[in-house]
Order: C-alpha cells, then sequence, then structure tokens
C-alpha cells in the first residue's frame, strides 16, 4: 500500500491541492457573498438621496445586512450595471446573500423619496410622481382633477413643497392628502400670524405664489411682496408675468417664455387684463414666500425687474421703470 501510494503520489497530491483550492475559494467566495446571518426577519433599509454605494455598503454592515462591504459592491454593480443607487426604502434581511441584496437594491423602491420643488404648479407635480412612483396616465390625471380639487374648484397653493418618502403602492388620493397635511402643520405659525395681522390667509396664499414665481431667490421676495402689496391699495393691475406662463403653461412647458400678445388672453389669471388677485394660487409657494407676503419690506416703488444677473431693480413711477429696462434690459 505504501508503495501504490507513493506511485499515486503525483495524482493524489493534485487532488488533495485541487480540494483545498475549492475550499479555500468557497470560503473566500462566503466571505465575499456569503449572508451575514441565517436567520432574521426583512427589516426596511433607507438609501437617502446623494448616498454613495460605499457609504451604503458600510451602513448594510452596520446593520448586519451584508457581510462582506466590498463584496456586496460588486455584486451591486454587475447587477444594477452601475455604482448608481435609487434612493428609497428597500426592505433586506440579514439571510440574504450579497447577490439578493443588490438584486432587490437594483429594482424600484418599496419607498421613494420624492422632492417637490418650491414653486411647482399641480401638474408639474403629478409629472414628478408619475416618474417616481409609476403612476399612469390615468392616475396622474385623477391627481390633478380629482384628488386636489377642492370645493367645486381646481385649487393650488396648499401641496407643500418639501422633500417625501412615499410607499411605491400609496394611492393617488393618500398622496394629496399628505401633502396637504404637511401643509397645514408646517404653516400653522404663519397662519396664526396672518389671523393676528388681519390679513385674509386665501389671498396670502395667492400672493405667495406670485411672489414665489416672480422672485430670482429668498432674498427678492420682501421687495417683491411689498410692490404687489402697493399695487393692490390703489387698484392697479398687478401685471405679474408668472400669472400669463401659468395660463398657457401646457406638458413639458409648463412655465413659457410671455409673448406681448398673452397679455389679451381671456382668463380670471390674466393680471394685465382683470384687475385684483386671480382667484386662486399659480403654484405652491415655500414657508419664505408666504412669510414675505406677510412681513413685506417697506417701499415706494411699484415697478420691477431682474436684469440678467438676476439683480432686481424697483421703481415708483412708469417713466423711472422704463428707465431701468433701457439700462438693464437693452
Amino acid at each position: 500500500m505504501f508503495l501504490s501510494f507513493r506511485r499515486d503520489y503525483p495524482f493524489t497530491y493534485t487532488l488533495c491541492t485541487s480540494i483545498l483550492l475549492i475550499i479555500l475559494l468557497g470560503l473566500s467566495y462566503a466571505g465575499l457573498f456569503g449572508p451575514p446571518g441565517k436567520e432574521g426577519e426583512r427589516e426596511e433599509f433607507l438609501v437617502t438621496p446623494e448616498e454613495t454605494l460605499e457609504e451604503v455598503s458600510h451602513a448594510l454592515a452596520a446593520r448586519g445586512l451584508i457581510g462582506n462591504t466590498f463584496g456586496f459592491s460588486i455584486a451591486y454593480a454587475i447587477r444594477h450595471g452601475s455604482v448608481e443607487l435609487t434612493p428609497g426604502g428597500y426592505e433586506v434581511a440579514p439571510n440574504m446573500d450579497a447577490w439578493t441584496v443588490a438584486t432587490i437594491l437594483s429594482e424600484p423602491p418599496r419607498l421613494a423619496w420624492v422632492r417637490v420643488p418650491d414653486g411647482y404648479r399641480k401638474e408639474q407635480t403629478a409629472d414628478l410622481f408619475a416618474r417616481t412612483l409609476g403612476w399612469t396616465e390615468e392616475e396622474k390625471e385623477r391627481w390633478i382633477m380629482e384628488d386636489t380639487v377642492v370645493g367645486e374648484e381646481v385649487k393650488e397653493g396648499v401641496y407643500f413643497p418639501d422633500i417625501y418618502l412615499i410607499p411605491s403602492d400609496q394611492s393617488t388620493i393618500e398622496v394629496a392628502e399628505r401633502m396637504r397635511a404637511r401643509f397645514g402643520h408646517m404653516t400653522k405659525d404663519l397662519n396664526a400670524e396672518a389671523i393676528e395681522k388681519g390679513i385674509n390667509w386665501n389671498e396670502a396664499l395667492v400672493i405667495a405664489s406670485l411672489v414665489q414665481r416672480e422672485a430670482d431667490g429668498a432674498h427678492d421676495m420682501p421687495l417683491i411682496a411689498g410692490i404687489i402689496w402697493n399695487r393692490l391699495e390703489i387698484d392697479m393691475p398687478l401685471g405679474i408675468d408668472a400669472t400669463l406662463q401659468y395660463i398657457r403653461g401646457e406638458p413639458g412647458k409648463w412655465w413659457p417664455v410671455p409673448q406681448s400678445d398673452d397679455k389679451y388672453l381671456e382668463s380670471p389669471y390674466n393680471t394685465y387684463f382683470r384687475p385684483g388677485l386671480p382667484p386662486y394660487p399659480i403654484a405652491n409657494p415655500s414657508l419664505e414666500a408666504i412669510a414675505a407676503v406677510l412681513n413685506p419690506e417697506e417701499t415706494e416703488c411699484y415697478y420691477y425687474l431682474h436684469d440678467y444677473d438676476g439683480d432686481i431693480h424697483c421703481a415708483s413711477s412708469y417713466n423711472a421703470h422704463r428707465a431701468n429696462v433701457d439700462r438693464y434690459l437693452k
């Protein structure tokens, strides 16, 4: 037997080496891609906006949801085809291997982060939700024409611009209710301030929507609010270009550049053609815009413009305003 073993030694050595290599490879694979545990319920894992793959890998490892950050990163890059992540909420468990976790994070999240910018009109918000939550055209239309209708009118101004974490299966009406509830919560103190100052809340929201769309930033808002209040005080037509944009807005181009002929459009929102405020807000304003309306800058100006650098210039007379046009826009 001893002689036979020596005669078969090259084969035996090769076999043992191969087995050892397979074991080592198996251990290496398990170390890189294997699950960190054998048991565990699925739990919510959030990927926040702008988190990197490296940051997410370390967060998963810290929660005991993956065993090896490098192995997961490799698996995700292969499964997803890139290292870009979709922010949102995912359900993963510690008994999943890196490939399974990578596959789950490569698919649409169960909870989606949606950032609704300041000054969006609700059609824009519907477009945003449709892209992020996978709404159908029918769902999008229902959100615009039914879920966001207050009374008999289509209402703007109360769908708070913010960052939301929304379940992908949440109904359109629940999304609308969530945004209105957030608006009510976030503007509670401002509403109380309006009551204290004797300012009609609905009118304040209309003006705030105009300020939001007309301002180049929060620094402009108190001055523009002051000018709008000045015009209203003397029954001067507001002449707000943003209202013309609101009238002419259409899918893919919700805020088009106003044209001279637009000033003659027949619409209750045409502030060149009709005196006073539009019937409802034209967009959903920020807290800064509402605060500016309640605390406007005291000014003698009735006109304003922004130059090509975005700086605002106001004037107390039409002649002075024309001089500003010649100076800053020609």
